[in-house]
């Protein structure tokens, strides 16, 4: 019975070591700063596996071109064009999928930018091809370029320097809990602020054709069990409500406008909304998101976002242009209140007409929209 009960344990602590690989792992950054620029670049510290640690942060230095930037950093002149280089991206279950940014002196005749990427199992030292993400993905490749053609490209004319979205730059792809990230070139797609566009999906808009099998990247992610509501989505909504946040959307409620353009580049001058002004952001994971602020023109650094608009999202289970009325009211229950927007009233919100569902969570309300045929169309966070 004693030898039973240790082997037990012992299965149990090989698991929570299995488990705990990346738990303490963490990418510390490390940067050096000039008169001429900034390069910033990440180390992964604190990983269990030694030789895959080592691994991962020389493919860091190669794909983010560490040498490259701090060599530029380091001859530029007064009349230099300097370099600024920067990072982002996940570490998360023995998977690191991070997205690495250059502007400036780029070895071009004009200040540039590019986007480089890196896609690591720590588990194995090999690199993550976009084919284990999906079961179709010519399939997926199709359907995204599709909409990037279809919804994206008409939006761009005026508000980009180089405007081609096809093909989709399947070589250069980021990855996290939410969905994934491509990255163009400039010389493709290239935004006025200079920097290289980017295409994004939720996983939940790409459903048919991910690859959920049991073990496999995304199942590592749990994106299977993210498509759907859980036993725990509703307080899940109700803390993120009153925390101000939606999954995905790097801005909160109270956040100043300045605080948020420190980090996100607009897409366009400020349009007008019913009491509010809406801004929307240069990052393709914003495609379809816009933030909300008073209409008061004070500075930036005055003004906070009151509210936030997703067309496209997932609401731990809630999508939006998916789910019904009936379906977010069994989870959510009956709303506090309803509002009937006849087709004249939706349309100055940009909506078409159907019933707002408003629930309230602290100072927050989310208003969701449903359009006459019962369809999530859009939801909002809104302060009260």
């Amino acid at each position: 019975m004693k030898a039973n009960n240790l082997v037990r344990m012992m299965l149990a602590l090989s698991l929570a070591l299995m488990m705990a690989t990346t738990a303490f792992a963490e990418m510390k950054p490390t940067e050096i700063e000039t008169e001429f620029g900034k390069v910033v670049y990440p180390t992964l510290t604190d990983y269990m596996d030694e030789l895959q640690q080592i691994n991962a942060n020389l493919k860091i230095l190669e794909r983010a071109r560490v040498e490259i930037n701090l060599d530029t950093l380091k001859r530029q002149s007064a009349a230099g064009r300097g370099i600024n280089a920067d990072y982002g991206g996940m570490l998360k279950n023995d998977m690191l999928s991070l997205w690495f940014s250059a502007r400036g002196d780029l070895g071009g005749h004009e200040t540039d930018q590019r986007y480089d990427t890196l896609n690591l199992d720590l588990k194995t030292g090999r690199e993550i091809a976009l084919g284990e993400l999906f079961s179709d993905m010519e399939g997926a490749i199709a359907y995204m370029e599709n909409v990037m053609e279809t919804e994206v490209a008409p939006q761009l004319s005026g508000y980009a320097v180089n405007e081609s979205v096809l093909p989709l730059p399947a070589e250069r792809f980021c990855f996290d809990e939410d969905g994934i990230r491509f990255f163009y070139e400039t010389e493709q797609l290239m935004m006025l602020s200079g920097y290289a566009g980017a295409a994004a999906f939720f996983y939940y808009e790409l459903e048919p054709f991910l690859n959920l099998e049991e073990g496999g990247i995304l199942d590592r992610l749990q994106v299977g069990e993210k498509l759907g509501t859980t036993p725990d989505s509703a307080e899940m909504i109700r803390q993120a409500a009153e925390a101000g946040i939606l999954p995905g959307v790097y801005a909160k409620l109270g956040d100043s406008l300045a605080e948020v353009f420190a980090v996100q580049r607009l897409f366009c001058d400020p349009d007008f909304y019913p009491n509010a002004r809406f801004f929307q952001l240069e990052a393709g994971e914003m495609r379809g998101i816009v933030l909300l602020a008073p209409t008061e023109k004070k500075s930036y650094e005055e003004t906070k976002v009151t509210g936030i608009r997703a067309d496209r999202l997932n609401l731990y289970g809630i999508l939006a242009g998916r789910t019904t009325r009936d379906e977010w009211r069994e989870l959510l229950g009956e709303p506090d209140e309803t509002v009937d927007l006849d087709a004249y009233t939706a349309g100055d919100f940009y909506l078409s007409a159907g019933l707002d569902d408003y629930y309230h969570y602290g100072e927050n309300r989310l208003r969701l929209h449903a359009n006459e045929e019962g369809i999530l169309e859009s939801l909002q966070l809104l302060m009260n």
